[in-house]
């Protein structure tokens, strides 16, 4: 295959000295995506970090909040009153699952050591805390927050110093040891015990504030990053959770910095105030819930503040990126290549010629970041190669997209594109249609073979069979795995042969078989309510039943067929005569009636089987065996339809002949013939030898087909008598 043993070119060093506020205004890759990267946090290089808007709003904050702590650090012992600095600022990374919020957290120390070493210089950055480390028998999640600064690497090593800042923090953990303990036995004693316990409670959140700054005097830091990793993980504690931070993480020595889904939080917190208020009630339920929600949405923005909420953004913001670049399996870059690359090449692998019009367009497998990471890991054979094409070439994204799929040098796309921009300027309106015709009479000038288009085709063979697989255990992935499924069983039709298999025996022209266990991994999004609608008054009961609710991706209705009157049809020659055949089928509609039925699927199926490989004489033969592609009869194979009242004069009462189907294969073995041989040429005149089609395009064409048969054929339709003799 072209192209698949050329030696790529060294790639240039990249000296990455771009200023914290050029980040997005930069031309080139500023940030390396790992084309080899396991799914893991943390990372050895700020360069490798995705969520820059993220990072750079987070480093603000984070300097405000060190200001703030250094003014507090100013006050006298006695003044240093955590009633007096109360403040709530808690800084939520917002983002569903796999968005990358963890490797936020993780990194951010990284970030700010590379572009802001002043400022990380005087803070201290703890470990992320996870809540789920609270065992059964726990109820404060303040013991995790405690443990997690004790514990922590540098905190450790300073309290070993010996010096009079270990001493004291030694002490202020001791006495925040105790009141932490009469909290706990609260609930077992009595009297003035029990007051006193009480009254130690009441300076809990001081007792934590100085714990805070007597970790940062030791450390000789300003400020505690404190990250808190998925406070809604823990479903069962995540309100008694996010209690901990509203009531004792208000000191301005820490900083919380919690990841989570804001959506999540707000339905875990409505839910909670609306549980308190109907307890022992039902009353007025309606009205609670009302309520409920506008008690989470305050209660939110006290400890979340709304100007401390950094949204993660969604996974097409990166895959349209053209500053992230791509790191090889050495970490080092490789050139030219960018992210929107990477995501126009996605595209042509899936869509091909579909111009995405009408719904037709089909995603990427890309969820979040998580997904990307693992796609990327499995298509990592692919990337320096494209990434080869695209240095030789030197193709923009667009242009990437186009040279997949036209056959012509990007110099001569360029020229006419210019023209025909040109020729739409002028005003009037002769010379603008003139000028457009030269543009494409320029155009047709210019055919001739494309290296690039060659080397991407050999690629692109490559990346879908890459890409099914990786497809095949995506929940997301169910309609791309169909697409490319149906390619490989394309391919194999076009090299091998295949006389017995229908060009659209796969899956992705079969919705009945979206239940086969191959397929489980997917879901089932598109229902079927509009089947029975065109089915009901045809197809039996117990099939209606068997209809499947949903199906991974949309189907048109089956086509029920349409009956043709009881008389003898004489189409006037013996090619008028086959086209007919092709379109009819004698379907039995009781053990003792039957009726002529006009389907289109046959046709179909023929043009569909004519773009992907030759057609013989004996797969034409077989076609006119077969019920007609996606009819009544073929989906509820082996289940006799119904007569509908007004169709029952149409209905023949005659035996039927079981080498039926074979007498009009031998009757029209010159027509099948012809047809064959017309069907060897046109393909050889076309060159689609060396091309095989997108299945993706044709299910559009088939969905598209199919509704407008339904619309213009129904019951009750004029074009239902087409093929009426007059």
């Amino acid at each position: 295959m072209k192209g698949r043993n050329l030696k790529p070119r060294a790639p240039p060093v990249l000296e990455l000295k771009i200023t914290f506020q050029h980040l997005h205004t930069v031309n080139q890759p500023v940030v390396f995506f790992p084309i080899n990267q396991r799914e893991q946090a943390a990372q050895t290089s700020s360069e490798v970090l995705l969520a820059l808007a993220v990072y750079e709003k987070l480093a603000d904050i984070v300097r405000e909040a060190t200001n703030l702590a250094q003014r507090a650090h100013q006050q006298d012992s006695q003044s240093d009153d955590v009633n007096q600095n109360r403040a709530h600022t808690g800084v939520l990374i917002d983002g569903s699952r796999g968005t990358g919020k963890s490797s936020v957290l993780v990194n951010i120390a990284k970030y700010l050591k590379q572009h802001d070493p002043g400022l990380e210089q005087r803070v201290h950055f703890l470990k992320p805390l996870d809540p789920t480390l609270l065992e059964v028998t726990d109820d404060l999640f303040l013991n995790v927050i405690v443990a997690g600064l004790v514990s922590d690497d540098a905190i450790q090593a300073a309290r070993h110093g010996g010096d009079d800042k270990a001493n004291l923090f030694h002490e202020q953990l001791q006495r925040l040891g105790n009141t932490l303990e009469r909290l706990e036995s609260q609930r077992d004693l009595r009297g003035l015990d029990k007051l006193r316990a009480f009254m130690g409670n009441q300076n809990l959140a001081q007792e934590v504030h100085l714990v805070f700054k007597a970790g940062l005097d030791l450390l000789g830091k300003q400020l505690l990053v404190l990250p808190i990793d998925d406070v809604d993980t823990s479903l069962d504690r995540a309100f008694d959770n996010l209690e901990v931070i509203r009531k004792y993480l208000v000191s301005p020595y820490v900083l919380p910095v919690i990841s989570g889904d804001l959506a999540l939080y707000n339905d875990l917190s409505w839910r909670h105030f609306h549980g308190k208020l109907l307890k022992d009630s039902n009353a007025d339920s309606a009205d609670a819930v009302d309520r409920a929600k506008d008690l989470a949405q305050e209660y939110q923005r006290k400890i979340l503040p709304l100007q401390y909420r950094i949204e993660m953004p969604e996974v097409l913001y990166y895959l349209r990126s053209p500053i992230i670049g791509f790191y090889d399996a050495d970490r080092k870059p490789v050139p030219e290549i960018t992210m929107a690359h990477f995501y126009s090449w996605l595209e042509a692998v899936l869509n091909e010629r579909t111009n995405g019009s009408e719904n037709s367009y089909l995603q990427p497998p890309v969820k979040n970041v998580r997904s990307l990471a693992q796609l990327v890991y499995s298509l990592q054979s692919q990337i320096p190669e494209l990434a080869q094409v695209i240095a030789d070439e030197g193709l923009d994204p667009v242009q990437l997209r186009r040279q997949v799929v036209i056959p012509m040098k990007v110099s001569a796309i360029r020229t006419f594109k210019s023209s025909y921009a040109a020729a739409t300027r002028i005003v009037n309106k002769s010379a603008n249609e003139a000028a457009r015709r030269q543009a494409y009479t320029e155009f047709s000038g210019t055919v001739q073979g494309s290296p690039a288009f060659e080397r991407l085709r050999g690629l692109l063979f490559f990346s879908q069979d890459l890409l099914k697989n990786y497809c095949q255990f995506s929940a997301e992935g169910g309609p791309a795995y169909l697409a490319l499924t149906a390619q490989r069983h394309w391919w194999n039709m076009a090299v091998e042969d295949h006389v017995d298999d229908s060009v659209l025996g796969t899956f992705l022209f079969q919705p009945m078989t979206h239940r086969h266990h191959s397929l489980r991994h997917f879901g089932l999004h598109a229902d079927t309510t509009t089947w029975l609608d065109i089915t009901s008054e045809r197809a039996p009961h117990e099939w209606l039943e068997s209809i499947p609710a949903e199906t991974i991706i949309p189907y048109p209705s089956p086509e029920p067929g349409y009956v043709l009157a009881k008389v003898k049809l004489d189409f006037g020659s013996p090619q008028a005569s086959f086209a007919a055949e092709l379109l009819l089928h004698r379907n039995f509609y009781t053990t003792s009636k039957r009726a002529t039925l006009a389907c289109s699927g046959r046709v179909f199926e023929l043009i569909v089987a004519s773009f992907v490989s030759d057609v013989s004489t004996g797969d034409i033969a077989n076609l006119l065996q077969r019920s007609p592609f996606h009819s009544l009869a073929a989906v509820a194979a082996t289940k006799t339809q119904l007569i509908a009242s007004d169709d029952d004069e149409d209905a023949d009462d005659s035996p039927v002949s079981e080498t039926e189907a074979d007498d009009v294969a031998a009757l029209h073995a010159a027509q099948i013939e012809q047809l064959s041989a017309s069907i060897e040429a046109w393909r050889t005149r076309h060159d689609l030898y060396s091309h095989s089609p997108a299945p993706w395009f044709f299910y559009n064409v088939m969905n598209k087909a199919f509704n407008q048969a339904a619309i213009e054929g129904g019951p009750g339709h004029e074009s239902r008598k087409y093929l009426r003799p007059t």
